[in-house]
């Protein structure tokens, strides 16, 4: 209890929500004594215990349930239904209680896209472009050696907080980051002839 009780005490701080592993490994032990969550050490979780953790993920950051996932890792299909069951009504059924949904994105950050994600070790060590300051708190300054026709910021999930279709010369541009939470973005920037270069940067 101590421990849940800390978790939700840092996530309203940082205004953030929990994944309740902890409460879905409770419910788990309560539902079905017999499968067992952890490794010999009673420590680390075992494979049925790593993947209930993945589903309680799963349903936290996209609050959908994971029942019916074809992925089943080493498990059984009844073992897998089982804990896909556990994690979703562990999520599901006590949004409020995990704060999910009560520190959302801004509206800026929408339709999941994971093709926004950076694709390659290469992408971050071009030196066309480059970002400061680094961590940055109200704005961030694009510093670019070509053209830009479109800049665009996301977030670890692959959402687009800010997308600025413009035409950008040689230099320096501000952009407002004043609006999204903490947290790890990639700029995005699109050359006239569809070329893409990411820098990643933080928001404190």
């Amino acid at each position: 209890q101590r421990l849940r009780d800390s978790y939700l005490e840092m996530a309203d701080s940082n205004k953030t929500f929990v994944a309740p592993v902890g409460a879905a490994f409770r419910n788990s032990r309560i539902n079905d004594s017999t499968i067992n969550l952890y490794q010999a050490d009673y420590s680390h979780p075992s494979a049925e215990g790593s993947y209930l953790a993945a589903c309680v993920f799963y349903a936290s950051m996209y609050q959908k349930s994971p029942i019916a996932n074809p992925f089943m890792s080493t498990l059984g299909t009844a073992t897998a239904y089982t804990l896909q069951t556990i994690a979703k009504q562990t999520v599901l059924d006590s949004l409020t209680n995990w704060r999910i949904g009560k520190y959302n994105l801004p509206k800026s950050c929408s339709a999941i896209d994971t093709t926004h994600q950076p694709n390659g070790v290469n992408e971050f060590t071009k030196n066309e472009i480059s970002i400061y300051p680094n961590p940055a708190n109200d704005y961030v300054v694009l510093s670019t050696k070509y053209s830009v026709n479109t800049i665009e910021v996301t977030n670890v999930l692959g959402q687009v907080c800010i997308i600025s279709p413009l035409q950008v010369g040689k230099g320096n541009v501000s952009i407002n980051i004043e609006h999204l939470p903490s947290g790890i973005y990639f700029l995005k920037t699109i050359d006239d002839k569809g070329f893409q270069q990411i820098v990643k940067f933080v928001k404190e």
